[in-house]
């Protein structure tokens, strides 16, 4: 794909670019950024797999602290409904 600007430390146009490295790279000046929201707008419950590698227990501690209710599914993997499909129904039971 000519004429991607990739960021390589500095911007720069190259001839061939892979696009997903393009999006990835245009994400780093988010890099440290609290992107986790300031509050729910409505009744939010937070399923994390556990381990999880989004969510650590300190941003789980912070959405906690935030308003959201946050629940995890132990052992499972990144998609909990495919993992650990009995987990991830009855992690919400006394939520709902």
């Amino acid at each position: 794909m000519a004429g991607i600007a990739c960021q390589t430390g500095v911007t720069r146009f190259i001839d061939t670019c892979n696009p997903g490295d393009a999006t990835a790279l245009s994400l780093a000046p988010l890099f440290g950024s609290d992107l986790l929201p300031a509050e729910p707008v409505v009744p939010s419950l937070v399923q994390p797999a556990d381990p999880s590698f989004l969510i650590s227990t300190e941003r789980a501690a912070i959405l906690k602290g935030r308003g959201f209710e946050v629940r995890s599914v132990a052992a499972a993997g990144h998609t909990i409904h495919r993992d650990d499909f009995d987990g991830f129904t009855s992690s919400p039971q006394g939520w709902i």
